[in-house]
């Protein structure tokens, strides 16, 4: 894009070099120039605006949809964590019963072996007392 001043020098009706200073023709001059420049930043303000907008518009319609593709992500990454942590409920809930289940084991096994000490113990002390009323 050329910027304002290279249009301006490349119009032949405005050299200003080929005018006297002090002359009518140098007002006229500097007055069409200053038209000139208002009306091209009117202009080129309103094109601008109106490009900004469908821009603007663009861009939101872009981040809405970025948006909502995260969005959906985020529910597809809540779901999996949700059917992890219901894998993890389960396992740690398996884990806790087998243990209870061992301690329960154990428990039995050592009342088992607790009852047999006692029944050794009261053998053991009907054979003494056997052997000492025999003698």
């Amino acid at each position: 894009k050329k910027s304002i001043w290279s249009k301006i020098r490349g119009q032949k009706f405005l050299r200003l070099g080929k005018l006297k200073t002090g002359t009518a023709s140098v007002a006229v001059a500097l007055t069409v120039l200053g038209a000139g420049f208002a009306n091209q930043t009117e202009v080129k303000a309103e094109g601008v605006s109106v490009g900004s907008d469908a821009s603007l518009h663009n861009r939101i319609t872009d981040l809405e949809e970025e948006r909502e593709k995260l969005l959906n992500k985020l529910d597809k990454v809540e779901e999996e964590h949700k059917k992890d942590h219901e894998q993890l409920e389960k396992k740690s809930e398996d884990v806790e019963r087998h243990y209870l289940r061992q301690l329960d084991q154990e428990h039995k096994e050592q009342q088992e072996r607790q009852k047999n000490l006692e029944e050794l113990e009261r053998q053991s002390k009907r054979e003494i007392d056997k052997r000492y009323q025999e003698q």
